[in-house]
């Protein structure tokens, strides 16, 4: 649903992940003054005019600590910022706006209230006061468009440790982010490979923000940096912490979209077999090969393709159910059984029009 953000991110943290191994590697090789060629003992290359301007091998890790911290923190806020802002724009495509969660609509009242006061600042040089106003009237006139400015609900002065994280998703009318977090199947895998302090969102997350906000600030020395390993263990916690974040939004977006009657349950896993194979339950759809399906349950929402269908131990290209049919599938993921199935198709690209909902063979999908 959020997949090229997600995988835009990723990269970027992978990136990260590989100058630090890269660069431990090169501190080692320069560290022996000279590299040799493989099952040969003499020198290929004179690493003399490289040797010279290398700082000191301590200084070295200094700066790759700091480099490291502050990127993956950056890589980690600007993933946040800009997930939500797509999920606000999902709601103002297909909400109105006097059915948008109380909480929500108060949050957008007081928040707008602080842009329009401020607006000779500088992080509001973009907005202009007359759109800002016309999106308000928009949002209390029948029919009308409005916006739920970015620049408005997803401010916030603290860096985004848990707590914060929580009061932003809150502000967006996503609750229960915190739990989500803490029995999501990726983040309870990291947990269960790597030997921390704790096994909490919550502190694996402080330590690594307090890590970034000394190196920000001038504050590491050296009995505080951390080791190429602890690095990439903070990488391959953003991972996991950024893949759950997707899934839970992408929850929430089935969630709204079933409550607006823009979307129906597909159908349910009965059963599980290996091989990704299972016996569903389905209902007021067609179901065909490569169909991309949403599972959806306690803390997981992802997608998963059709690689085959069974009808009665026999092969089938498609199945269109008009009322409940037992229905076996293969898919191309894990699926736990009570599992919720949905199909549709959402563009959630930033800047894309209205989401128009459109029936196709008998089954409601949401559309852009």
């Amino acid at each position: 649903m959020y997949d090229a953000l997600l995988q835009n991110s990723l990269r970027s943290i992978d990136a990260v992940r590989r100058h630090l191994l890269s660069s431990d590697g090169f501190r080692a090789l320069v560290a022996q003054t000279q590299l040799k060629c493989a099952g040969d003992k003499k020198p290929c290359f004179d690493l003399s005019a490289i040797q010279s301007n290398v700082p000191t091998a301590t200084d070295w890790k200094i700066i790759d600590h700091c480099a490291a911290v502050t990127r993956l923190y950056a890589i980690y806020e600007q993933f946040v910022h800009e997930l939500l802002a797509e999920f606000l724009a999902f709601l103002e495509s297909n909400v109105p706006y006097s059915g948008l969660d109380q909480g929500l609509r108060k949050e957008h009242r007081r928040t707008l209230g602080i842009v329009l006061s401020n607006m000779d600042r500088d992080k509001y040089k973009s907005l202009s006061f007359d759109a800002v106003i016309a999106d308000v009237a928009g949002a209390f006139s029948d029919g009308g468009r409005y916006r739920l400015l970015p620049e408005a609900m997803l401010s916030h002065d603290q860096n985004l440790r848990l707590g914060e994280l929580q009061i932003l998703f809150s502000r967006c009318g996503i609750v229960g982010v915190s739990d989500w977090l803490q029995k999501h199947r990726v983040v309870k895998e990291y947990f269960s490979k790597v030997a921390r302090q704790s096994d909490k969102v919550e502190a694996e997350l402080g330590d690594f923000i307090n890590y970034r906000n000394d190196a920000a600030h001038g504050g590491v020395n050296v009995d505080s940096v951390l080791g190429v390993n602890s690095l990439v263990e903070y990488a391959d916690f953003l991972t996991a912490l950024l893949v759950a974040l997707t899934e839970c939004v992408s929850a929430a977006v089935i969630d709204k979209a079933v409550q607006f009657e823009k979307l129906h349950q597909a159908g349910v896993v009965k059963e599980n077999f290996s091989k990704n194979i299972v016996v569903a339950i389905v209902e007021n759809c067609t179901l065909k090969v490569d169909d991309t399906v949403y599972l959806k349950g306690e803390g997981f929402c992802y997608s998963a393709k059709l690689l085959s269908l069974q009808k009665d131990d026999v092969d089938i290209e498609s199945f269109t159910a008009l009322k409940p049919a037992e229905l076996g599938l293969r898919l191309s993921e894990h699926s736990k059984r009570s599992s919720e199935i949905y199909l549709f198709q959402l563009n959630l690209e930033k800047g894309a029009d209205a989401a128009v909902v459109a029936p196709q063979n008998d089954a409601p999908v949401l559309a852009s």
